[in-house]
């Protein structure tokens, strides 16, 4: 009876330390995230508190980075995942702005969707000059590579669709009566259409600001053929 006690006492006092301990480690700390919520093809983490503008500016850019979140990206989902976190008129949000802006220029799309967001008018002239100058394609598989309706689908542009949501949420107008093109660039976005191996993305934005037709599928896969022939080099001979 002498050793069972002190194995009880043993037992028990080892139970309430697992309980305690579990307890604690399931607890979430206080402003920490909660269990990631799902808004269609993107989970963002609702906070108890406001996220810094790092945090949030960081978590945007994550969740909107992918070629499948312009629904999922837009300001009003924004509003609703992050309701609580965007920060009122001063320095935190100018800080935001700025990082943003900075993101933009640097070549990432996503920060598109958080200067929407804001309402930044300072960034439509970055955002106009984004739209001109991209020429990502995201190009699936496809047994009909050449079909204009596959292949100027707005989907095989998802980087050129955050930016066309930025500026005509920010300029509260349409796409061509926001950004109207000078002759300048008609001309660069023409010539890069024209090039053997440049990107479906000259056309596309061709059609999209001026109303150019998109070119028809023998086009297309004359085009192809002749940008497969370069890359693949000059034909060796045959001994």
């Amino acid at each position: 009876m002498g050793v069972v006690l002190p194995i009880g006492l043993l037992a028990a006092a080892v139970l309430i330390d697992w309980s305690l301990h579990h307890a604690f480690i399931s607890r979430p700390a206080a402003g920490s995230p909660s269990a990631p919520v799902a808004i269609g093809t993107s989970a963002f983490a609702p906070t108890a508190a406001p996220l810094a503008v790092a945090v949030l500016r960081e978590r945007v850019n994550d969740s909107c980075a992918g070629p499948a979140v312009v629904d999922d990206c837009a300001t009003s989902a924004l509003v609703a995942a992050f309701v609580h976190d965007l920060p009122p008129p001063g320095a935190k949000r100018d800080e935001l702005e700025q990082l943003w802006l900075s993101d933009l220029a640097a070549g990432n799309h996503a920060a598109a969707y958080g200067l929407a967001w804001l309402g930044s008018r300072r960034a439509l002239p970055l955002l106009r000059e984004r739209l001109l100058a991209e020429r990502y394609f995201y190009g699936w598989e496809t047994s009909s590579p050449d079909d204009p309706e596959i292949l100027f689908a707005s989907e095989q542009f998802p980087h050129h669709q955050a930016l066309i949501h930025a500026i005509e949420q920010i300029d509260g107008r349409p796409l061509r009566d926001a950004v109207t093109l000078t002759e300048h660039e008609r001309r660069r976005l023409a010539a890069d259409a024209a090039a053997p191996c440049g990107s479906p993305a000259a056309p596309w934005l061709l059609h999209e600001l001026a109303g150019a037709p998109l070119p028809r599928a023998s086009a297309n896969r004359a085009r192809r053929r002749s940008c497969e022939q370069r890359m693949a080099g000059p034909a060796r001979a045959v001994p």
